[in-house]
Parts: structure tokens; sequence; C-alpha cells
């Protein structure tokens, strides 16, 4: 039974969950991007043990291993419980910039994207139609990223 391709397979995945996690709206020095070596070393078994199912679609990785928590080894417990801590402090960070948004610009998504499936086809349409959206739209939406650059930025010092 060849191990390589389900190591390659856990590695990959293991990038994709843990950067949405930590990576994507990180903040300050406490959400540090997780070195792939160290996540790969504590979670590849509990991945290929609990995970082995899963359809590795957006986050749906990392939501296993949360669902699985009373089953990970304790080095996995503690990435996962970490990069859980510091997403959900990432997002009070940016929560009353994303209010301003949904407030400035729901009406120009409406008009604009409003028949398109939500997720990544209503983004791509939001970014294609944003040069038409209101003044107000566009500058919540540029206050929006300008933060998450900078919890990025600060995520990298």
């Amino acid at each position: 039974m060849p191990i390589l391709p389900s190591v390659s397979r856990v590695t990959g995945v293991l990038v994709f969950a843990f950067s949405i996690f930590v990576a994507g709206p990180a903040l300050a020095q406490s959400t540090r991007p997780l070195p792939i070596g160290p996540v790969l070393e504590a979670c590849a078994a509990d991945l290929q043990n609990h995970c082995a199912t899963t359809t590795f679609a957006y986050g749906s990785a990392a939501r296993c291993l949360r669902d699985n928590k009373e089953k990970l080894a304790p080095t996995c417990l503690k990435l996962v419980e970490d990069s859980t801590a510091n997403f959900r402090k990432a997002q009070e960070a940016i929560r009353p910039a994303s209010a301003k948004v949904r407030s400035a610009c729901t009406e120009d998504w409406r008009t604009h994207c409003g028949a398109t499936e939500r997720g990544a086809p209503r983004s791509r349409c939001i970014r294609a139609a944003e040069e038409k959206f209101t003044t107000a739209c566009k500058a919540a939406l540029e206050d929006l990223r300008k933060l998450r650059r900078e919890l990025r930025t600060a995520s990298a010092n």
C-alpha cells in the first residue's frame, strides 16, 4: 500500500485548510501562518484516520479536524485550537468594516450581481462590476481591503 500519494494529498489539503484558517484574515503577531511541516507532522495521521472520506472543499479539512477534536493527537489538537481562536480574533477585527461594506454595497450588489450564484461566482461578479458601484460602496470596500492588508502585514512580521 503506497503511502506517497496519500501523504501528497494530505499535504495539499493541509496547505489549503490552514491557509484559510490562519493566513487569510490573520491578526497581529498571534496569528502567524502555521508552517506546513509541523502541521503535516502533527495532523497527517488524524486527517487520514478521521477525515479520509471528507470531500476536501473550502474549509472542509479544517472543519473535519474541528469536528473530531476529541479524537485528535495532542499536537494536532493544539494547532487546530490555536488556529480556530486566531481566525475568530481576525473575524472580530474585521466585523465592523464588513458591516459597513454590507450596508454601503447591498443595493449595488443586487443591481449588478443579484442573479449571480453565491460564493465565488458572485465574488467574481462583484469585482468585475465594482467600477459601477457607488462612491460609498467603493470607499467601504477599500477600507475593508486596507484592514485585511494591514492584518496580513502585521501577521507576517
